[in-house]
């Protein structure tokens, strides 16, 4: 019984990552920027460095983009070539933790309010943690090789982390003589024939671009506030309480048997332990937190509580409640929230042959969706062009100063507004 109900369960949570992934536009910024890169990949062929708006994308490694752009060429939607990644990348690691460590393993991880939300982001933080996850997952089979081939995709997804993590989990493995360390040898040789030769090509097609990657969008993330997402140093304990919903409650009902586990068995559980220890301490520390820097983590939760809480009737009455909440959200709450968020709607108003500027804004999708390079700019007086569209946040219009302009068309949006502008005559 108990394993038919867990693999049923696990089974019907696949749904939500999938359902309605194409029927509702990219949200702005993080999906609409992801989207616009993919698509000047795909229609202006900037695979090699990718770029936003003409310009190189310093901040994360190609992977992801290139994944993506294969996903378009397959699927032929911006939204589900996607997210698409992201709801195959949460079902394979699931699937893998299914085999690991059996179906309520799996089962908690697909049910975890974290997990439903990133499986469905048109975002890389899901690859990523798939890849972290296969690294560390062959690292304890000890099977070195294919755990370095999978560290060097998450280092091409999203740079150091994708190594740092797996490393420092591993370490103690090594030192108790569990992995050698003439197969870690062979392993980082494998790992530097991978991600090398992609970085001396980035390099060599723009330089400076490691300068930036690596010092810029790394180093300084993570030790000033230059990027201002600083947060308290609990905050990764806020998002780990949130993101376990609904379970976190096994946290607090089942903790001494959480912590009893690593005298059980203090190789296999101490290695699960610094697994959700190393990245949470880790972030806390940088001056730069969001929630999905903790994400890789949450697959070792799944293992845990799936040892110390296995009451049928009780996970099965919770399961059939956030089953219909996280239903209604794929059908009515993602597709209203992004509506609200999504540049989309203005975007068919949009003439096509007119060119497009956004005013000092992270609005992606007006290149995404009218299908060609919105330039950024600071002020209207940089414009030279006679006849264009003007994109910018929503009751901006009244700081502008367009005495120089008549307004041929305006379009509204909750957070957008769309100006076709013409040049006075007087002033050509």
């Amino acid at each position: 019984m108990r394993h038919s109900l867990f693999t049923c369960l696990f089974l019907l949570f696949i749904l939500p990552l999938f359902v309605n992934l194409a029927g509702y536009p990219l949200v702005e910024p993080d999906e609409a920027r992801n989207g616009e890169i993919v698509r000047e990949i795909v229609e202006e062929g900037s695979w090699l460095p990718p770029r936003i708006n003409g310009r190189v994308r310093y901040e994360k490694p190609p992977l992801y983009y290139w994944l993506a752009a294969v996903s378009y060429k397959i699927f032929g939607s911006w939204e589900l070539s996607l997210r698409i990644i992201s709801a195959f990348s949460a079902l394979a690691l699931a699937f893998v933790l299914f085999l690991w460590q059996g179906e309520l393993a799996a089962f908690y991880f697909l049910s975890f309010l974290i997990t439903f939300a990133y499986a469905r982001i048109a975002r890389m933080e899901m690859l990523l943690s798939l890849f972290i996850f296969l690294t560390l997952y062959f690292v304890w089979k000890n099977k070195i090789l294919w755990a370095s081939f999978f560290a060097s995709l998450a280092f091409l997804t999203k740079g150091p982390v994708g190594v740092v993590i797996p490393a420092a989990v591993s370490l103690p493995l090594v030192w108790i003589g569990k992995v050698s360390l003439k197969d870690i040898f062979k392993g980082m040789i494998l790992f530097l024939i991978i991600v090398v030769p992609v970085f001396l090509l980035l390099e060599a097609k723009t330089p400076g671009y490691c300068y930036n990657f690596f010092w810029k969008e790394n180093v300084l993330r993570y030790t000033t506030g230059v990027f201002k997402r600083e947060q308290p140093f609990y905050y990764f304990a806020l998002v780990t309480l949130v993101g376990l919903s609904p379970w976190t409650f096994i946290l607090f009902f089942r903790f001494k048997n959480i912590l009893s586990l690593f005298f059980e068995d203090k190789t296999f559980w101490g290695f699960i332990f610094l697994w959700i220890l190393f990245p949470t301490v880790f972030f806390s520390f940088s001056k730069s937190k969001l929630p999905h820097y903790i994400l890789c983590v949450f697959p070792a939760w799944a293992v845990i509580f799936s040892e110390v809480f296995y009451n049928e009737d009780l996970i099965k009455k919770v399961s059939v409640f956030v089953f219909v909440i996280y239903t209604a959200a794929v059908l009515v709450l993602f597709p209203w929230y992004s509506r609200k968020r999504s540049f989309a709607p203005l975007a068919k108003g949009m003439m096509m042959d007119i060119p497009v500027y956004i005013l000092d804004e992270k609005i992606y999708g007006a290149s995404l969706y009218t299908g060609r390079i919105a330039k950024k700019i600071e002020s209207v007086g940089e414009i030279k062009d006679d006849r264009f569209w003007l994109v910018l946040k929503r009751k901006k219009e009244k700081y502008l100063n367009l005495s120089n302009y008549m307004i041929i068309k305006k379009l509204t949006h909750p957070k957008f507004e769309a100006l076709l502008l013409e040049r006075k005559k007087a002033e050509k």
